[in-house]
């Protein structure tokens, strides 16, 4: 395989699919992805199964998706971490393949071990919820705080209730109401309905350190909302 080849055929890909300023054409982006995706590029086969996931650029279908979803996921070990979470959400929802839940949380460990925060906030769902694994409240906090820190809303709200709750964790409503305002940033209704009833049973000294607790976030993860 020429890196030069597959570089070639993903600029194509990107130009008829997402290039800002190019009318898009799913069909010769599809068909760029799948030539890229032949000579072994884990984004490309990644690329391909969403593609046929979606119905973008070729008729959709469930198997070829978790087909090349799976050829992604173990390319390169420790393989490419969207596509392990795309064959998760295929064990999970049954799609392509048999559902099953514990093949479904062996995935999504796999994506959030390499870092990928939505595949760490659904890992930590199915520990919270008991879904594929034993319920595990202290593990779901553990995974919704790694994903909230990589600046994931849905996390970060979540991760807000356990605190709030003492879910997993000690009761502490002044980080739950700093995770709530995060999540609030991420224009997270539910998160901004809490805040307006988290504020009412705080003092004004807790008021004060969740907001330096949120500001201090902000300044150390500009990019992360």
């Amino acid at each position: 395989m020429s890196n030069d080849d597959v570089d070639t055929l993903l600029e194509l890909a990107g130009v008829n699919d997402y290039e800002p300023g190019c009318k898009p054409n799913p069909e010769k982006a599809f068909q760029y992805y799948k030539e890229a995706a032949e000579l072994g590029s884990p984004y490309a086969q990644y690329c391909v199964g969403t593609c046929y996931a979606q119905g973008y650029g070729v008729l959709k279908d469930d198997e070829e998706a978790f087909k090349w979803y799976f050829k992604s996921a173990w390319q390169k070990p420790p393989g490419f971490s969207c596509a392990q979470y795309a064959v998760g959400l295929c064990y999970q929802n049954g799609r392509g393949v048999p559902q099953d839940d514990g093949e479904a949380i062996r995935w999504f460990r796999k994506a959030a071990e390499l870092g990928l925060a939505v595949a760490q906030c659904e890992l930590a769902h199915c520990y919270r919820v008991g879904r594929g694994t034993p319920k595990d409240l202290e593990a779901a906090f553990r995974w919704y705080e790694k994903a909230a820190e990589e600046g994931d809303v849905i996390a970060q709200n979540n991760l807000a209730t356990c605190y709030e709750h003492g879910m997993g964790v000690t009761q502490d409503i002044t980080r739950a109401y700093t995770w709530f305002l995060l999540a609030a940033d991420g224009e997270l209704e539910s998160a901004r309905k809490a805040l307006t009833d988290l504020i009412a049973l705080m003092s004004p000294s807790q008021l004060e350190t969740a907001q330096r607790l949120y500001r201090e976030f902000k300044e150390k993860n500009p990019t992360k909302q």
